[in-house]
Order: structure tokens, then sequence, then C-alpha cells
């Protein structure tokens, strides 16, 4: 028992179990923790290795930081989900596989970057698992979403499909544009999917509705995208799209109830509004089963969005980089 809480103990500082200091942007101590690893006689923390070569001390720590590291994400899953999902999907489509049927899976982590979406205009910074779990070429599961693919053409370029996931939240936390206001819930999305893949470019499409009835609304996206392979364990793939959103999807996240209303914040009722964005994500294999990658994708809100006064950006911004195992 003394060895399991000695584990949770340095767990929860590789992870960088601290909500206040990821809050604020701060970066946690995943970084930290490598460095401990590399070079054990410089260890500040209050466990030491007594026998660097101890594998099971040494995959029990990590084992057991990255489930923590997982729960912490799931304070956060309605924020990373769609893009822990992109980020998971090319790096297995970026690895070769030996064959399509069976069960394979990306397993990583890696440092997620993004700008607030409401409120203060601060960089949040959060560690980020890859899971991404794939079961012949019909259905898949990541952090934060699943789907199947009901219909597929013979050669697997069209699909159609069904699938959910999970919708990003809002707490007012100690941000003064935002006090006073109630907390925006998360929900969960069923959605509608196609993907159409040709040589010259790939089409995916989604029509979002919450199952829940958190706010009873819908969204639609359309997302273009084209891979190059600049070496063979290089990938550059280029991704443009354009999503609406109906006028109770925006007016539950972005508007002001008239409860909320101060002198600085007027009421505000949201309308239907069309984002744009456009990105590029990239994959490095640096070993048959591990790969270096990253993505930065940049969406222009529309007026039904930017015209609410809790939002102070008409421009957001999200980052990543990290690491993926594939089997």
């Amino acid at each position: 028992m003394e060895r399991v809480r000695e584990y949770i103990s340095i767990s929860c500082l590789c992870v960088g179990l601290h909500f206040d200091d990821v809050s604020r942007g701060n970066i946690p101590f995943t970084f930290f923790v490598i460095l401990n690893i590399v070079a054990p006689k410089k260890l500040t923390i209050s466990y030491r290795l007594e026998k660097i070569g101890n594998m099971k001390i040494l995959i029990g720590m990590l084992t057991c930081s990255y489930l923590l590291l997982c729960v912490c994400c799931l304070l956060h899953a309605d924020e990373i989900s769609d893009k822990n999902e992109v980020n998971t999907a090319a790096t297995y489509s970026a690895q070769a596989q030996p064959s399509n049927t069976g069960l394979h899976a990306v397993l990583g982590a890696g440092v997620y970057v993004e700008q607030n979406m409401v409120g203060h205009n601060d960089v949040t910074v959060l560690p980020l698992p890859l899971i991404y779990f794939t079961y012949s070429d019909w259905a898949d599961w990541s952090f934060g979403r699943g789907g199947v693919w009901l219909l597929q053409s013979s050669d697997h370029s069209l699909k159609l499909g069904v699938g959910m996931k999970l919708h990003f939240g809002w707490s007012p936390g100690d941000d003064s544009t935002l006090s006073g206001m109630s907390a925006r819930s998360y929900s969960i999305d069923g959605a509608v999917n196609a993907l159409w893949t040709t040589p010259l470019i790939t089409v995916g499409a989604s029509y979002y509705h919450d199952i829940l009835n958190v706010s009873n609304g819908s969204s639609a996206v359309l997302r273009l995208s084209k891979t190059f392979w600049v070496t063979p364990g290089f990938r550059l793939t280029p991704i443009a799209g354009v999503e609406w959103q109906g006028a109770k999807l925006v007016n539950y996240y972005f508007g002001v109830q008239s409860q909320e209303v101060t002198a600085s914040r007027p009421a505000y009722v949201g309308r239907d509004t069309i984002n744009v964005g456009a990105g590029l994500e990239w994959s490095y294999r640096i070993s048959k089963d591990w790969s270096f990658l990253g993505s930065i994708y940049t969406t222009r809100f529309g007026s039904g969005i930017t015209n609410s006064p809790i939002v102070l950006r008409d421009f957001w911004t999200y980052t990543f980089f990290g690491i993926g195992w594939t089997f």
C-alpha cells in the first residue's frame, strides 16, 4: 500500500495535477518529470528511485501518470475532444498499417495550447492524452467522441455513418468579464457523418444535434483536406473548414440572459452564424510505431458570435505538439 501511495504521489507530479496552474495557462510538470527520469541524481521530489534499472517502478509510475493525465483532461474533455480526434486520426493514417482489419490504436500524449473563446484573452496550456481506437475500418473512438460507418463503397473511399461527441461548455470562474453569469454545461451531440476520399482531395461533412437537450441546438461542418508526403515518413496536411452554428446553440453558449445583464454587459440573443477556419497538420515518423505530430488551426468567428459582449476576440487559434505510438 505504501508503494501504491508513492506511485500516486509521483504520478500527480508527472501530469501536473494543479488545476489552478492549468487554468491560468502555466506549463504543467510534465517536462520537469522527464528531466527527472533522464537525470535521477537531480531529483527534487520526495520519492527517489533506488535503482534506475527497476523497470517495474518506472512502468508503474508512467502507467499511473498516464491514467491520471486522462482523469485530469476529463475536466477539459469538452474543450479538447474536437482537436484530439483530428490529431489522433491523422497519426493513425500516417503510420503504415499491415492491415485495416482488426483493432488498431494510437496512444500518446502532448501539449495543447489555445486562446480562450469567451471572457478574458488568456491562453490555456493543457497536457493532452492521445487516445484513438479503430476497428476494421468501420468503428472508431477517441477522447470525447466515437462513431461507426454504416455504409461504405467497395473501395472504402465513400463512407456514411453516425456518432456522438462531447460539446464544450464553460464556467465563469474568476473572470471579471463573466462574473455573475451561470455556467454553460457541456453536452453530448449526436452526429451524422460522411467522408469522401479522392486522389485530389478529402471531403468530410458532419451534422450535429444536442441529444441531451442542454441547448437543443444544431451545427454542421464541412472540411476539405489534402495530404502531401514530403518524404516517406513526413506528412503535411493543409485543412480548411466552414461551420454553421444554429441560433439555439449560439444563444446558449454565447448569449447573455436578462438576469446576467450588468452596466458593461448588455443582454444578447445569439443567432445563426458561419465560422470559417484553416490550419495545418503534420506528422514525422521516428520509427515503425512512433511519430511526432502537431497541428495549428485558426477559426474566424461569424458575427452571431463576435457580437456577443462576452466574446472579446474575432479569431481563435489552437496549437498542438505531441508523440504517438501506433499498434
